[in-house]
């Protein structure tokens, strides 16, 4: 239960910072669009996520295996 304590928190401040650090990086012509297209891509994320969620309801152990591939690669 801790540790999904730390990753909820992790997760939470990294969605707060990365936008404001987008936001000073980036030249003031692409600015808006890098900010739209981050907060885009998290809901296109989600959005994958829940579909194969609702593929692979029956086969937990495939779902981890999914979330793992990124890490392992």
């Amino acid at each position: 239960m801790l540790g999904r304590i730390f990753v909820g928190l992790g997760v939470g401040v990294a969605a707060q910072i990365v936008p404001l650090y987008l936001s000073e990086i980036a030249p003031t012509e692409i600015r808006g669009k890098l900010i739209a297209m981050n907060t885009a891509m998290i809901t296109v994320g989600q959005l994958i996520s829940v579909i194969l969620v609702l593929f692979l309801i029956p086969d937990w152990r495939m779902m981890l295996g999914i979330a793992a591939a990124p890490s392992i690669l």
